[in-house]
């Protein structure tokens, strides 16, 4: 009994090919754009939870007017009556942190 070597169809063969070349893919952005600078989307270093009862609007608010670097506020969790929530804080500097800190916690 003879075996029989299948071709490999179109897209088997675009991923030998992809695999093979040492150029990236031109439809790895099919959208045509730039690809994203390193660090866009880097994670912040310094974070802190912080539970409150603030609107996230007032904690925004402080953050734009006092921060010199970046920041990320994200919801990490909230009570059933929408009031009471925890909040994750990230800061591209460390003195950012510490200003928060300083205003936020209690004393």
């Amino acid at each position: 009994m003879q075996s029989i070597k299948k071709e490999p169809g179109a897209a088997e063969r675009r991923g030998i090919e992809r695999r093979n070349s040492d150029q990236p893919e031109a439809a790895a952005d099919p959208g045509g754009h730039d690809q994203r600078q390193s660090g866009d989307r880097r994670a912040l270093p310094f974070g802190v939870l912080y539970s409150t009862s603030e609107p996230m609007v007032f904690i925004e608010d402080w953050l734009d007017d006092n921060c010199k670097g970046r920041w990320r506020v994200s919801l990490e969790e909230i009570d059933e009556e929408l009031v009471r929530k925890s909040i994750r804080m990230e800061f591209e500097n460390i003195s950012d942190k510490q200003a928060f800190i300083d205003k936020f916690s209690p004393r």
